[in-house]
């Protein structure tokens, strides 16, 4: 529908407007992206589109091929070599990612969380394991300071977590204690009673694909259901 809004708008400012609107709504309810994530999917998805509109007139007006299946299926050719150098690639960081929400302060916090094999993070007070979160993505869902937030809404079970990383020296992290994290992979999912989620003051990730790294204990220990 916004395609078609957008052919029949004279304005050329106004139509690259709402194709722009048109990519951000498809590949934020498609791929359940968002920030960062959805302005590389819409990035990706222009280039293909480009890609595969150009390849279909270079051998429409250059080969003069008058047979439309035909110039569809050489093109499909060509994108199936485009899938198999850079999507299937897109595809293998994907595969150890998983959907993760959980409520803090009467807020639902929706991540997208990497499985950190590595991750040996433990909460020295109940020795829960420590899924490690971007405090932007918490702070950002309140709309104010990390320590606002915790006086505001009275959130409790807030710790200092002692960790170390390859190349830097001892620290401590603040981690929030959670109840009920729900975790979804495809059409698995896994329900955890309690762990701690640890602020980390840096992304996680350059590209933007995930924005917590989850601990192993959270789905090792947990029995998964089919949904």
């Amino acid at each position: 529908m916004l395609g078609i809004v957008m052919l029949l708008i004279p304005w050329r400012v106004i139509g690259f407007a709402t194709l722009i609107f048109q990519m951000y709504f498809m590949v934020r309810k498609v791929f359940r992206v968002r920030g960062s994530q959805s302005v590389y999917y819409m990035i990706y998805f222009a280039f293909l589109t480009v890609f595969y509109g150009g390849i279909c007139s270079f051998l429409k007006n250059q080969w003069q091929i008058p047979q439309l299946d035909l110039i569809l299926i050489v093109s499909g050719i060509c994108l199936c070599l485009f899938y198999q150098c850079f999507w299937e690639r897109l595809q293998g960081q994907k595969d150890g990612r998983y959907e993760v929400s959980f409520e803090l302060g009467g807020k639902q916090i929706d991540v997208t969380a990497f499985l950190d094999t590595g991750n040996q993070l433990y909460d020295p007070i109940g020795k829960l394991p420590v899924s490690v979160i971007e405090e932007k993505v918490i702070t950002d869902s309140f709309g104010e300071t990390f320590t606002k937030m915790v006086e505001k809404h009275r959130i409790n079970g807030i710790r200092m977590i002692p960790y170390h990383c390859v190349g830097t020296e001892n620290g401590m992290m603040t981690g929030i204690l959670v109840h009920e994290i729900r975790i979804k992979k495809k059409n698995q999912a896994w329900n955890v009673t309690e762990g701690v989620i640890g602020l980390s003051h840096n992304k996680l990730t350059q590209n933007g694909l995930y924005e917590m790294l989850l601990h192993p204990d959270f789905i090792k220990n947990q029995e998964g259901t089919w949904c």
